[in-house]
């Protein structure tokens, strides 16, 4: 784009043949006026000459065919007897949904090998499957997943010994559902557990989005497999193979998840097991059962196993901390709230590893239904656990780099959960397998050296955020991510902001996790609503929560100078009139009259400035990357606009076109009514730009009986920005301004 003597023609186009493509491409270059050498395809191939007015030659005789078909294969008469079918599949499904039952011990026939054979392939293939489903995310109808009778209508139920369990839907010998609906107003330690800061000063009940942590994903496994068990002396002793692969964030309030735990081993008389337990997402767009976003194997025995030596420290040095003084290990960069704050002391860190002292929490305030949950492990001193990877990470790297686990290979447990307020050590050894990941294994010990919790194969995933987001992330209600612009060129009365796109596609980082986090730190719960229902896909969502954090900040900055009002960006909201013109709405200060408002994108930039009130404004801002001068100036201006371009040099012309574009968009947003799809109609009767050595210029713009004055501003030759400010009448309609 905006290089004439160059032609870009697609060649890898997906879904097409080679011979296509080529032919494709030819035929693009002749359409194009291209002159090629169809010949020079030819150069290098051998190919025969035809005459096609020669008599046809009769037709070469053909060559022997060579049978590629596997030859009828038949089983020997002595093996011709039917396979014995498992007593486990004759097992009909109960109707009851929770019915009496024994504890069966998982046998296999014997007798023939054939049968051990096949079945031995078969769950060799379903596990590949299965595994393949989750790493690529395939959720069909038809994929593995168990069937549930219809659900609607049914009440959930949470059993007073499983508090995360929630409604039992199917309970078998060998195969548990269940579903929950996990809220904020009955998990109340998701309360604490927000990626965020809180967002409002004047609205205390308005969070970040919260997320499940990933120990109490663990937590959830852990019940679901005691409960398919049923048998009170068995304690959970183990968790293998635990993965996440999507963020379980309460985005609207709620997360809806099946619960499948199956037995896969046992024990004869009913002892030692172990249940392979899924997590399914619902009601997020996925397939009717749900995608898997997290799953593992969970391991029950009669009793702990024995504790083993602690963790030796390797790292050789032993370095106080920098950045995470006692009293300040939540004040940098950690989102939890008190009910997840175990961790009281770093004691000493080093290359590759850290000693902290924490504390066991108490439970008694997990839940609304119940102060006395019932928990296998103890999920939130196994969260503290991993909560010292990011100490670790801070004070290697500081605070612009954050960490979050996806992936346990085993966690094993040697005693119950323990008494709250009860002094525990904890040591991790860590190592970075690449730039992006985090692994260890960590430990908690009594004082006296007692290994309570070791959690083996500990993964993390790592996200480097700018400084700025970083900050804004602590504190949403008292900092600023876009950046006061044009200070000092406004009139009294306006503040503008603007705000760049962020690096590395952050906001689309973890699932985005980031984008949507954002989306909660700026917006009220009316705007969280309008910005779920804009598309996910493509960056109309990214770009709409960019205009809204400029103009906001912008609003920001106006309230505190005009009345010395300190308001969150979240205590501020855009809404838009009868005709989409934004407009700032503050439900704090219902008599105080508003600042107008508008805002401007460009390429992933947004911009917004604010006036007062009585002030009709229109801004507009364009970065300037591959315009189409050409283009723009045959489609966007008449024929009466046509003299504004003849004189201008080559060099300036993209920047004249787009300053004049910007000032018919200007206007339009003074009006109120935006261009309407009629630029043509918005007429440049006056213009004074000399954009190779004024960095500033003006214009006119006639529409009908009205005329607009605007103020232009060159950067150089990155971006223009257009100003139009009227004055508003008590009908709506601006007036010029002189």
């Amino acid at each position: 784009r905006g290089r004439p003597d160059t032609l870009a023609i697609a060649s890898n186009a997906r879904r097409r043949g080679d011979l296509n493509q080529l032919h494709q491409a030819l035929a693009q270059l002749f359409a194009a006026g291209v002159t090629f050498d169809p010949s020079r395809l030819y150069a290098d191939r051998a190919i025969t000459h035809f005459d096609l007015l020669a008599p046809a030659r009769a037709a070469p005789k053909g060559r022997p065919k060579t049978a590629l078909q596997m030859p009828l294969l038949t089983l020997p008469a002595h093996w011709r007897r039917p396979l014995p079918t498992p007593a486990a599949a004759e097992q009909s499904v109960p109707a009851a949904p929770a019915p009496a039952r024994a504890n069966p011990a998982i046998t296999t026939p014997a007798g023939d090998p054939r049968l051990q054979a096949l079945q031995n392939h078969f769950a060799l293939m379903q596990e590949f499957l299965d595994s393949q489903a989750r790493v690529l995310g395939l959720a069909t109808e038809n994929t593995s997943r168990p069937q549930t009778p219809n659900l609607h209508g049914t009440a959930p139920i949470v059993e007073a010994d499983y508090p995360l369990l929630g409604s039992v839907q199917l309970a078998t010998d060998t195969q548990l559902i269940a579903e929950r609906r996990y809220t904020l107003d009955s998990e109340l330690f998701l309360r604490d557990h927000c990626i965020g800061g809180i967002p409002s000063v004047r609205d205390a009940a308005l969070l970040a989005i919260p997320v499940i942590p990933f120990t109490f994903s663990l937590e959830i496994c852990a019940q679901a497999a005691a409960r398919l068990v049923s048998v009170p002396a068995l304690k959970v002793v183990a968790l293998e193979h635990a993965r996440g692969s999507r963020w379980l964030s309460l985005d609207q309030g709620s997360v809806r998840l099946r619960i499948v735990a199956d037995l896969r081993d046992r024990t004869a008389g009913g002892g030692d097991a172990r249940v392979q337990v899924r997590l399914f997402l619902l009601d997020q767009g996925g397939p009717p059962d749900g995608l898997v976003v997290f799953e593992a194997e969970v391991l029950l025995a009669a009793d702990y196993p024995p504790a083993p030596q602690p963790l030796p420290w390797t790292s050789g040095e032993a370095l106080p901390p920098r950045f995470n003084a006692d009293g300040q290990l939540y004040a940098r960069g950690m989102f939890h709230g008190p009910r997840l704050q175990g961790a009281k002391t770093l004691q000493r860190w080093g290359r590759h590893g850290i000693d902290m002292q924490l504390e066991t929490l108490p439970t008694h305030d997990y839940f609304s239904f119940t102060q006395t949950p019932r928990l296998q492990l103890d999920a939130a001193l196994a969260d503290v656990l991993g909560q010292t990877y990011y100490y670790w990470l801070q004070e290697q790297h500081g605070g612009q780099i954050s960490c979050f686990p996806y992936a346990i290979r085993r966690i094993a447990l040697y005693a119950p959960p323990q008494p709250p307020g009860m002094s525990v050590r904890s040591r991790a050894t860590l190592q970075v397998p690449a730039p992006d990941r985090l692994a260890g294994d960590v430990e908690a010990c009594t004082v006296d050296g007692r290994v309570l919790m070791r959690a083996e194969g500990w993964e993390d995933r790592c996200f480097v955020v700018p400084e700025h987001f970083y900050q804004y992330r602590l504190e949403p209600a008292t900092r600023f991510l876009a950046e006061v612009w044009m200070e000092g060129l406004l009139p009294p009365g306006l503040q503008a902001r603007r705000i760049a796109p962020f690096e590395h596609d952050l906001l689309n980082q973890g699932g985005g996790i980031w984008g949507r986090g954002l989306a909660h730190m700026v917006l009220n719960r009316e705007e969280r609503a309008r910005w779920y229902a804009l598309p996910a896909a493509g960056s109309r969502r990214h770009e709409w929560l960019l205009g809204r954090i400029a103009a906001k900040e912008a609003a920001r900055d106006w309230f505190r100078v005009r009345h010395q009002l300190h308001l969150a960006s979240a205590d501020i909201e855009v809404v838009g009139d009868d005709r989409g013109r934004p407009q700032i709405h503050v439900a704090a200060r219902p008599g105080t009259p508003m600042p107008a408002v508008s805002i401007s994108h460009s390429r992933g930039w947004a911009a917004a400035v604010v006036a007062d009130p009585g002030l009709a404004v229109g801004f507009d801002y364009q970065r300037i990357n591959n315009i189409r001068a050409g283009e723009l100036i045959r489609g966007a201006f008449g024929e009466a606009e046509q003299h504004w371009f003849r004189s201008v040099p080559e060099a300036q012309l993209e920047l004249v076109a787009t300053a004049l574009w910007c000032a018919k968009e200007a206007a339009a947003k003074a009006a109120g009514t935006g261009l309407q799809g009629r630029p043509l109609d918005w007429v440049i009767s006056a213009c004074q730009l000399d954009p190779a050595t004024v960095a500033f210029g003006s214009a006119q713009v006639r529409h009908g009986a009205l005329s607009y004055d605007i103020a232009l501003q060159f950067e150089a030759r990155d971006a223009i920005s257009a100003l139009c400010l009227s004055a508003a009448t008590a009908d709506g309609q601006p007036q010029r301004m002189a």
